[in-house]
């Protein structure tokens, strides 16, 4: 008779790492961008901002980037409280 498998049901913490420190990095990259900025932007040759638009797009963003560090600390947060595990027969 087999015993029953067990495993881990949460995401890796190479994935949450890796995850939270490149929407950190995007994060500070958009931040300084929004603060220093002094001209427009033309994305894809579609939309064009004038630079209180571009700066506006650069602090949305880098409040986007800001979440996603914010989700992976939660990540983190319930992974290191509560065990889960998936059992297969």
């Amino acid at each position: 008779m087999e015993l029953p498998q067990r495993f881990t049901y949460n995401p890796q913490w190479r994935t949450v790492v890796a995850g939270a420190l490149f929407f950190g990095v995007i994060s500070v990259f958009m931040g300084y961008k929004a603060i220093h900025n002094t001209a427009g932007i033309i994305i894809n040759g579609i939309l064009e901002l004038g630079p209180t638009g571009a700066t506006t797009f650069y602090w949305i963003i880098c409040a986007g980037g800001a979440g996603f560090v914010l989700l992976g600390a939660l990540i983190t947060i319930r992974r290191v409280a509560s065990t889960r595990f998936s059992v297969r027969l």
